[in-house]
């Protein structure tokens, strides 16, 4: 199953068959009939509050009632404060929940989280049926949509993806600055270098990259002067491009051009 990767802003406009990726959450919606997030690591408060407009998408007026899979089996224990939040969220909700989601479907992590959730879910009575289950097929049979087998395991690869990946990704679809990147992933600018430092990168290595391959696009497929694409890719002057180039690649631009384009 594919879903495309969006920003939250997009996924905001046009949800269906699309994904949004935050920091240790994605908020999916395979169609109007079926939606749903994914948590892993332990989530911060910080984390639920950059969850919470796409959570609000399938509570819209004119969102149709709808079943949801949570994937939470890789969540760690959360914290008193985080669970004070999905109880505000809850309560605040409560209305537009019952008559949106027909039923939520869970799969729950092991040992004290689970006790913890489990134990949860009955303090607060969600006003819709939930249903906790242990694995793909179970999860499936209870939506009662044979394809959520397949958008489990798609959801899987994407937690899976560096944070690094997600950040080319947000580039690559014109998201510009840290700051913007930031929000989109839910992380605060310092705490986002200081992750994307913890796999061996930094932004700017990536603004680089991402800049190299869009070059690459163009370099192959048209006839533009160095000066032309350097602009069209952001670049402050052509030294810079071919400085960036070389950096990326090990060689110039002209010379990427004339190794792998045949006139």
């Amino acid at each position: 199953m594919h879903l495309r990767t969006v920003t939250v802003s997009q996924f905001r406009r046009q949800p269906e068959g699309c994904v949004v990726l935050g920091n240790g959450w994605l908020n999916y919606c395979v169609d109007r009939g079926l939606s749903g997030y994914a948590g892993w690591g332990v989530p911060t408060v910080e984390d639920w509050h950059a969850l919470v407009p796409c959570l609000d998408v399938s509570l819209e007026k004119s969102a149709p009632p709808h079943v949801s899979i949570v994937d939470v089996r890789r969540v760690g224990p959360l914290s008193a404060d985080l669970f004070a939040e999905l109880a505000r969220y809850g309560e605040s909700r409560r209305e537009r929940s019952a008559a949106k989601v027909v039923r939520q479907v869970i799969l729950p992590p092991l040992g004290y989280a689970r006790a913890l959730l489990v134990g949860f879910r009955e303090v607060i009575r969600p006003p819709y049926e939930v249903v906790f289950v242990e694995n793909e097929e179970e999860a499936a049979r209870a939506v009662e949509r044979p394809d959520a087998i397949e958008l489990l395991a798609a959801l899987a690869a994407l937690i899976e993806a560096p944070l690094r990946a997600r950040v080319a990704r947000l580039l690559a679809d014109g998201t510009d600055g840290i700051a913007a990147i930031g929000r989109e992933l839910g992380l605060a600018p310092r705490t986002l270098q200081r992750r994307l430092a913890s796999e061996g990168a930094s932004y700017a290595q990536i603004v680089r990259e991402t800049m190299v391959e869009r070059a690459k696009v163009l370099l192959a497929t048209s006839d533009d002067k160095l000066e032309l694409i350097a602009r069209r890719v952001g670049c402050p002057s052509p030294s810079h491009f071919t400085a960036s180039f070389r950096r990326v690649t090990g060689e110039t631009p002209s010379a990427w051009r004339a190794r792998n384009v045949s006139r």
